[in-house]
């Protein structure tokens, strides 16, 4: 049996929490590297973010329902199948056509800018690392954490899964960032750089960032480790699998 994701228009402070790092792998996002068919692009139609408050909240209060049925964003009215259209499969969880816009919708301006070929593969591997992130964080039993609950007591909009999702992520990254990772990373740096770097401590902010993109990738490539991810066409047959990181096609 299949479960629904249950994404929800209010993502943004998620989507932010995956910002600087997804950005920068996004870079790779039209190529097999990360997983994502080349071709997903064609697979999500009218990828287009739906029109938001500036905040990344859709303007319509009544979420992705309402852009099925408006002209405006190229989806013909009664298209909600559209949105139900499966595009990824992570172990038992679907995630839609409607999933994917809602995280573009939620994404920063700058992202929501890049060409379709990249906007669309960075969103489904957002999703993707959510779903695996959020099956991590009910494994360490994260639901009634006190940050957890701390989080969705401050922020209303806020549903307890994606607190837990930020909860587990900003948990594994801070880890990551210890006096000599960041010093390794700043001799790395150094080291293959052809201008002499300023003092560590004049650049410790951006040598940490990069220890928490290095850390974001390691995640990511662990909790692939046993998680069986499928991509459908739009037909809905399954086009390529990968379980560990080992994709077969199926094309």
């Amino acid at each position: 049996m299949r479960i629904k994701t249950g994404i929800t228009a209010p993502v943004t402070a998620l989507a932010l929490i995956f910002s600087t790092a997804a950005y920068a792998q996004s870079q790779d996002a039209t190529g097999s590297d990360n997983g994502t068919p080349s071709e997903l692009e064609d697979t999500v139609d009218n990828a287009e973010a739906p029109a938001t408050d500036g905040q990344g909240n859709e303007a319509s209060s009544n979420g992705s329902s309402d852009m099925a049925q408006s002209g405006d964003n190229g989806t013909a009215e009664g298209g909600s199948a559209d949105l139900e259209r499966l595009i990824v499969t992570v172990d038992d969880t679907e995630i839609t056509q409607g999933d994917v816009m809602a995280m573009i919708a939620a994404m920063p301006q700058e992202m929501r800018q890049q060409p379709q070929e990249r906007l669309v593969p960075m969103a489904v591997q957002q999703l993707i690392m959510r779903q695996m992130l959020l099956d991590a964080a009910e494994a360490d039993g994260l639901s009634e954490d006190e940050d957890v609950q701390a989080m969705t007591e401050e922020n209303e909009q806020m549903q307890n899964e994606d607190a837990m999702v930020r909860v587990y992520l900003q948990r594994e990254l801070d880890s990551a960032v210890t006096d000599d990772a960041v010093q390794n990373t700043y001799d790395e740096i150094a080291a293959n750089s052809e201008t002499e770097l300023p003092p560590l401590e004049d650049v410790r902010p951006q040598i940490e960032q990069q220890v928490r993109q290095q850390a974001y990738g390691e995640l990511q490539a662990d909790l692939q480790e046993g998680t069986r991810i499928v991509f459908y066409g739009p037909d809905g047959e399954p086009t390529s699998a990968s379980t560990g990181g080992t994709e077969n096609s199926d094309s």
